[in-house]
């Protein structure tokens, strides 16, 4: 027994570690390329700013009070502060822009305060901020609401686009990762069919003839998605170096969770594989080995 039981779980090892290897690096990259996305998209829509035109000559309590009731609205962004332009400011933002003193031109600044606030990205979409627009107006002190509604538009239907095709892509590659390790995993154990049957006879207990395939095939995921991350690390760095603007947008936490990810996949996948593929041969008849 002790014989059988030291080849029992040593089928070849080399050919799964690299189909492991290269199936959680292909849906790591996709993990990756997937939240790096979302990264930028939130990043975006943080970005799209509603101006609140403010009426001239409010006195500077007013404003405050103006500005606190606007930022407990609740389509407004709390994690972004409300940005105050004053219409000194925009004057002198609008001349260096320009090149025109625009002011010495008119006799006077016709610009107004304004406050610059971001959005709640469930609120938007065109019927919801048309809302809180006419919303807006109607608080005292507001004279305007000014907001670039054919670009919002844009961006949320692109938005959308790229959440669907990610998506698709994602389920896609999570499939045939589970494929291409399970099918490595239970060719490597066709090998092992009749050493399989010989615990059998030799009266071994199912428990007995898995565990040490099932704790070979979870290390073997395990340690593919050590050697996936690193390879993703390794590609990140070399990658960065080469285009800078990814430092720019790099983030441990995201990438961290990535690797976290398909190492635990990678030994999930390993151990549900063997234990279907070892009860599969346990099942089958001596003539159906051959």
């Amino acid at each position: 027994m002790s014989k059988i039981t030291k080849k029992v779980g040593s089928y070849p090892y080399a050919n799964v570690m690299f189909s492991i290897v290269s199936a959680l690096f292909m849906i790591g990259l996709m993990g990756l390329f997937g939240l790096y996305a979302n990264k930028l998209t939130t990043e975006l829509q943080d970005s799209i700013e509603v101006q609140v035109v403010l009426q001239k000559f409010l006195s500077e309590e007013k404003r405050n009070d103006l500005q606190n009731r606007i930022s407990n609205l609740e389509f407004v962004n709390q994690n972004i502060p409300i940005r105050f332009v004053s219409r000194e400011e925009a004057a002198q933002n609008m001349i260096q822009e320009t090149g025109e003193d625009f002011i010495e031109f008119l006799g006077g600044n016709p610009l107004h305060d304004v406050f610059r606030i971001s959005i709640k990205k469930d609120f938007l979409e065109e019927p919801r901020i048309e809302e809180l627009s006419k919303d807006l107006k109607k608080i005292e002190g507001v004279y305007d609401v000014i907001y670039t509604k054919s670009m919002i538009s844009q961006i949320q239907s692109n938005i959308q686009k790229v959440t669907i095709v990610l998506g698709g892509l994602a389920i896609m590659f999570l499939l045939t990762v589970v494929v291409l390790i399970g099918n490595a995993i239970r060719l490597a154990l066709f090998s092992q069919r009749f050493l399989i049957r010989s615990m059998q006879l030799v009266g071994a207990t199912p428990f007995f003839i898995k565990k040490p395939f099932l704790s070979r095939a979870f290390l073997q995921g395990v340690f593919g998605g050590i050697i996936a991350s690193t390879l993703l690390g390794l590609s990140i760095f070399l990658f960065s170096e080469v285009f800078s603007e990814m430092k720019l947008i790099f983030d441990m936490r995201i990438t961290l969770s990535v690797f976290i990810s398909i190492i635990l996949l990678g030994g999930i996948i390993g151990f549900l594989s063997a234990y279907f593929s070892v009860n599969h041969y346990l099942k089958m008849k001596l003539d159906q080995l051959y």
